[in-house]
């Protein structure tokens, strides 16, 4: 098999091999290294209002884009949250109390009908799975259109303590006519 590779690739198959894993393996070395130096933060399900105790600084994201999110970053600890593109945040408030947070974040995502959208709180946990935050969304994405879209969070936890918040809007595509 190798001499009939060898015929049509006009060359040693063994010497063609080399060349693309001496390109190849730098270049998984590289994507590995990157990966080990950003660690990720996760965001898990259950959080509820009554966990939300401390000081927070709270950044809304923009609705009007879609992007019905809001991000409660505990003061306390030793991470910051900051927006991948700052442009998507349109209000940050500090020193604000669990309850506080989480009554402001419950108006601006339920809009004008507060008694009709609930409030889907998830806990923000670090690599010890210490709390770090707490992230909320509004459920009205998924009941109020006919095609909602989805919001899509990722958080990189930086060498320097702060926690890059990423939120897309992918929205998603109605089949048929």
């Amino acid at each position: 098999m190798a001499g009939l590779l060898d015929t049509a690739c006009g060359g040693s198959y063994d010497e063609g091999m080399k060349s693309v894993f001496s390109l190849v393996a730098p270049l998984a070395l590289l994507a590995l290294v990157s990966c080990a130096a950003q660690k990720a933060v996760r965001a898990e399900e259950g959080g509820t209002p009554e966990e939300v105790t401390g000081p927070y600084n709270v950044l809304y994201y923009n609705a009007e884009e879609g992007k019905d999110v809001v991000i409660l970053d505990r003061e306390d600890d030793e991470y910051e949250f900051v927006p991948f593109k700052p442009e998507d945040v349109t209000q940050r408030v500090e020193g604000v109390t669990g309850p506080e947070a989480v009554e402001g974040a419950a108006r601006y995502l339920k809009g004008q009908e507060p008694e009709k959208w609930p409030v889907r709180i998830r806990r923000i946990l670090d690599e010890q799975n210490r709390v770090i935050g707490f992230e909320l969304r509004s459920r009205r994405e998924l009941i109020s259109r006919p095609v909602p879209n989805l919001i899509e969070i990722r958080y990189l936890l930086t060498g320097e303590g702060k926690v890059k918040v990423d939120v897309t809007v992918v929205p998603l595509m109605r089949r048929g006519p």
